[in-house]
């Protein structure tokens, strides 16, 4: 008889660190809330293949024929942060921004998150370029 209410102890003491590790061990449903911590607006957009100051296309000469050169990717958005100027890429035609927008963003490694609505969208940083100082 002591012999299974031992057996009982040691069973429900198992399943109770079960439950403790399993809830520490991130089971739960619960998403990691993200920050945007930049904050800038969107000045300017140019289609890659293009001269970033006129729009002209990008040309290269091979055997004295003109070439276009079009790089792989959406459109390249210029992004004015208080300390920063941006060059995001967006990694596909249907992803846009709109000129004079407001956004919030957060940047990991060599991508850019920017929030949209309770979704990001990922874009390629291509440039980042420190305003002087005043």
């Amino acid at each position: 008889m002591a012999r299974r209410k031992f057996e009982r102890i040691e069973i429900i003491a198992a399943l109770t660190v079960l439950v403790l590790f399993a809830s520490n061990c991130g089971l739960s449903k619960d998403k990691k809330e993200r920050t945007y911590p930049e904050q800038g607006k969107v000045l300017k957009m140019r289609l890659p293949g293009t001269d970033d100051a006129s729009g002209a296309d990008v040309t290269t000469q091979r055997n004295g024929r003109r070439t276009q050169v079009v790089p792989a990717g959406g459109p390249i958005y210029e992004i004015s942060t208080e300390t920063k100027n941006y060059e995001f890429q967006s990694r596909s035609p249907k992803d846009r921004l709109e000129i004079g927008a407001d956004v919030q963003f957060r940047i990991d490694g060599d991508f850019a998150y920017i929030k949209a609505g309770e979704k990001e969208a990922k874009y390629r940083v291509v440039d980042i370029e420190l305003k002087p100082t005043k």
